[in-house]
C-alpha cells in the first residue's frame, strides 16, 4: 500500500497524523488536525494543488496477525487492549487496529506496531484455527511469516501467545483452568515431545508424516471406546496405510479398519475405501477395547507402508498391440495377480523407446528419456488373486517392434517405513 501511494505524483499524496474521527471534522485551515486533511483534499479536488504542509510521518516496521476460527482475540500492551469480543469490542489503540471480516466476523485481522505484545485467544465454539503472524519492514516488505494451521479449538479453551518471532509458541489451556496442557510450535518447527496430553481423555501424537488425535469416549468399567484421527502432515500421499501402536488392551470391535492384536501391540489396517491419505487430509477409525482398571494410552505409533519390489512369481505381464495405423498404434499392458494375496497400491516401472501420448487405467508418475514409471488410479489400486488390471496406451508415432523392457512391479506392504 505504501509503495503504491508513493508511486503516485508527489502533489497527489499527503500524510496527516490524525484519527478516523478527527479526519471528518470540519473548520478552517488553522483548526484541528483532521481539518488539515479535509481541506487538503478539497484543495486538490478544486485546484489540483494545496499549500497545506504535510505532517511528517515516521514509517515503522509492523506486524499483521490473521486469525480464522471460532475464537475471540485480545492483544494487550501497557494497559491498552484490542478486543474482538463484540460485547466488549475495542478496535483501535495507540499501537494498532483490529478489523473483523466475514459474514459472522470469523476472521480477525490486526495490524500492530512492531513490538512485543501479549495475545490471548478464547475459544467460542468447536472447530480448527489457522493463525498467521506476518512481520513487515517500514516499506511493506514481508520479512518473516509464521503459521499455525488446523489447531483444534473447543468452546471456552484458552491459548496464550505473543509476537516475539524468536519465541512464538501457542500455550494451550484446554479446560480454562489456568494450567497449560501443551504447547504448539509454528508449522515446520520440530516438536520436542511426540505425545502431548490435551485433556484427561484426549492426546495428540506427532511424528512426520502423521499427526494423530487419540480420544477416549465415556467408558464403562474396563470397557471403553477410542476414536483415532490420522492426518497426513506431509506434502505426499500416504498409500495403503497401516498403523501400529503399543496397546495391549484387547480390541473387541473396530470400524473403518481391520485389526491384528499382538503380544506387545496392535496393527490397524485401512478398510480399502480409506486406503490412501492425501497430503493435508485425514482418515478416522474407532474401536471398542477391554482393559484393566486404568485405560492404557499408547505412547508410540508407527506407520507401516513400505514400497517394495514384488516377486516375479506373484504376477504375469502381457504386452499386446491392439491397433495400428501405419504411424502410431494402441497397445495394452495386462497385469495378472497369480499369487494368493492381494497386490496393493501397485506401480510399474519399465523402459520403452516410444513416447506414450495417452494412457488410461493408470497414470504416468514420471518419464525420463526412455524410462517410465506408471501407477494405479483409485478404482484399480488393488489386484485381487486371480484378477487382472489392463492398462491402455496410445503411441502417436512409433514402431510396434519396440517392446517393454526391464519391467519391475512395486506394491505397498505393511512394514515399517524407513
Amino acid at each position: 500500500m505504501i509503495q503504491q501511494l508513493e508511486s503516485l505524483p508527489k502533489e497527489r499524496v499527503g500524510y496527516f497524523d490524525t484519527t478516523h474521527t478527527g479526519l471528518v471534522q470540519y473548520g478552517n485551515k488553522d483548526n484541528i488536525e483532521g481539518t488539515k486533511a479535509v481541506n487538503w483534499i478539497l484543495d486538490i479536488l478544486s485546484f489540483g494543488e494545496s499549500d497545506i504542509t504535510n505532517d511528517v510521518i515516521e514509517k515503522k516496521d509492523y506486524i499483521v496477525i490473521r486469525v480464522a476460527c471460532p475464537v475471540d482475540v485480545v492483544v494487550k500492551k501497557d494497559g491498552e487492549l484490542l478486543n474482538s469480543d463484540l460485547q466488549n469490542l475495542s478496535a483501535e489503540t495507540s499501537f494498532g487496529v483490529l478489523d473483523l471480516l466475514g459474514e459472522n466476523a470469523e476472521i480477525k485481522m490486526m495490524c500492530l506496531d512492531d513490538d512485543d505484545y501479549e495475545v490471548l485467544l478464547h475459544g467460542t465454539g468447536e472447530g480448527t484455527m489457522d493463525y498467521t503472524v506476518s512481520y513487515f519492514d517500514a516499506d511493506g516488505n514481508l520479512k518473516k511469516e509464521l503459521e499455525f494451521t488446523d489447531v483444534l479449538i473447543t468452546d471456552d479453551m484458552m491459548i496464550r501467545t505473543g509476537t516475539n518471532q524468536s519465541e512464538l509458541i501457542l500455550h494451550v489451556d484446554m479446560d480454562n483452568d489456568g494450567a497449560f496442557d501443551y504447547e504448539i510450535l509454528p508449522d515446520g518447527c520440530e516438536q520436542e515431545e511426540k505425545l502431548v496430553k490435551i485433556s484427561d481423555t484426549s492426546y495428540r501424537y506427532t511424528e512426520s508424516p502423521i499427526e494423530i488425535y487419540y480420544d477416549i469416549t465415556p467408558h464403562y468399567g474396563t470397557v471403553y471406546q477410542a476414536n483415532v484421527t490420522v492426518k497426513n502432515i506431509s506434502d505426499e500421499t500416504i498409500h495403503n496405510w497401516e498403523l501400529s501402536f503399543d496397546l495391549t488392551d484387547e480390541i473387541t470391535s473396530i470400524w473403518n479398519g481391520t485389526v491384528t492384536n499382538g503380544f506387545d501391540g496392535v496393527v490397524v489396517k485401512n478398510a480399502q475405501y480409506n486406503q490412501d491419505i492425501r497430503a493435508g487430509e485425514t482418515i478416522s477409525f474407532g474401536f471398542i477395547a477391554s482393559g484393566n482398571e486404568t485405560i492404557q494410552i499408547p505412547s508410540e505409533f508407527a506407520l507401516l507402508n513400505t514400497e517394495s519390489v514384488t516377486s516375479q512369481e506373484q504376477y504375469d505381464i502381457i504386452y499386446t498391440i491392439d491397433a495400428e495405423n501405419g504411424i502410431g498404434y494402441n497397445a495394452s499392458i495386462t497385469i495378472t495377480n497369480i499369487s494368493d494375496r492381494t497386490l496393493e497400491d501397485w506401480k510399474l516401472e519399465f523402459d520403452f523407446e516410444d513416447e506414450i501420448a495417452n494412457i488410461w487405467n493408470a497414470q504416468i508418475i514420471s518419464h525420463e528419456n526412455d524410462h517410465y514409471v506408471v501407477g494405479n488410479v483409485e478404482y484399480n489400486q488393488n489386484i485381487e488373486p486371480g484378477h487382472s488390471v489392463v492398462i491402455g496406451l496410445m503411441v502417436e508415432e512409433g514402431s510396434i517392434e519396440n517392446m517393454l523392457e526391464n519391467i519391475i512391479l512395486y506394491t505397498i506392504t505393511g512394514e515399517i517405513k524407513q
